[in-house]
């Protein structure tokens, strides 16, 4: 049976009772796994946080807004603007095959977004100003959280109370305290929780993972994982909508836990540029080096782990290191990863 037109009753009789399922996108890394009370042929999505991020998501699932071209034109082409709003192009595989439309609800704190949302599923959906209205809909069987990393277990959390399952973006947490909180949530409230990352599907790792098993490159203790971005490529730097006002946001919903500051738009559009609110390049970046890796060489947490880094070069705009490196040990399996990344 195609995964993606696989209805909930389908996957029940395969699996145990009162577990359901519905594999939106294997390869792009979306939901395959929810649990529900009561199986039914349909899965209700709600999505917390509708930046780029979950636009690009949205693209992958087949959902285009109707500003998106039909060919990509190339990340030096196109405005930075144009970048920021996040249309995508219709080139992409779609993979939309459902039998009834599983996005349902939609909450962003922005104004601007929640009009793009409207716009991108054609006044079809429910539009939430705060993620507790959103938990609060019954329809809802599964939430996507595409916000900044510090909202995210708070969210996964509350998600949990109200009886949702997660798929959440990684990081997953924002700092070692929430990710034992949220483990006991997921835990205690018996719920499924899934992170978003993609690497996991890609050809690549996949193929990388049968070479290492068939031990075609023998022996292995060292891995080197780098990221450079080459220069003038600023990065998080998406430049400010003329839009993003104090009237036009809820600035005290995006601050949450995060220290209190005066409102600043520059924090809610380059909010990953701030450790207050996002995880630096580590977070961003390493978690899907890290993955791969561990998916290839069945690794997983090291022993020891050290790491140093510092603000050398985008001094005018970053609060988070743009050099680090980092090493990560594992006596046991005789082998090393090292992590260098420059900005």
């Amino acid at each position: 049976m195609d995964p993606i037109k696989q209805t909930r009753r389908d996957f029940v009789k395969k699996t145990t009772a009162g577990t359901a399922g519905l594999a939106l996108s294997a390869k792009l890394g979306f939901p395959s796994i929810l649990k529900s009370q009561s199986p039914n042929d349909h899965i209700g999505i709600g999505i917390i946080g509708f930046g780029i991020r979950a636009r690009q998501m949205m693209n992958g699932m087949g959902y285009f807004h109707p500003r998106a071209p039909e060919e990509p034109t190339g990340f030096g082409s196109i405005s930075r603007e144009e970048r920021t709003r996040g249309y995508g192009h219709r080139s992409r595989m779609p993979v939309k095959s459902f039998d009834k439309e599983p996005i349902l609800a939609v909450c962003d704190i922005y104004q601007d977004a929640r009009k793009y949302a409207s716009e991108l599923f054609n006044d079809r959906v429910r539009l939430y100003h705060r993620y507790q209205e959103l938990l609060e809909d019954r329809d809802i069987d599964v939430v996507m959280i595409y916000t900044p990393d510090h909202w995210h277990a708070q969210m996964a959390i509350d998600a949990c109370d109200a009886g949702k399952d997660i798929f959440v973006e990684k990081c997953p947490t924002h700092n070692y305290r929430q990710s034992l909180a949220l483990k006991n949530a997921v835990n205690t409230r018996q719920r499924v929780i899934q992170l978003n990352e993609s690497v996991l599907h890609d050809p690549v790792t996949k193929k990388m993972r049968q070479i290492v098993q068939r031990g075609e490159l023998g022996d292995i203790n060292v891995v080197e994982c780098h990221w450079h971005i080459p220069a003038g490529r600023r990065i998080w730097d998406w430049p400010i909508p003329a839009n993003l006002t104090r009237a036009a946001i809820d600035w005290q919903q995006f601050l949450g836990p995060a220290p209190p500051v005066a409102f600043d738009p520059v924090r809610v559009i380059q909010w990953r540029c701030y450790w207050d609110y996002g995880t630096g390049a580590c977070g961003d970046l390493f978690s899907h080096t890290m993955a791969s890796v561990n998916a290839i060489l069945d690794t997983h947490i090291p022993e020891t782990a050290i790491a140093t880094g510092g603000i050398y070069t985008l001094t005018d705009y970053f609060h988070v290191p743009d050099v680090y490196h980092s090493v990560y040990d594992y006596p046991a399996k005789k082998l090393s990863i090292t992590l260098s990344v420059n900005f």
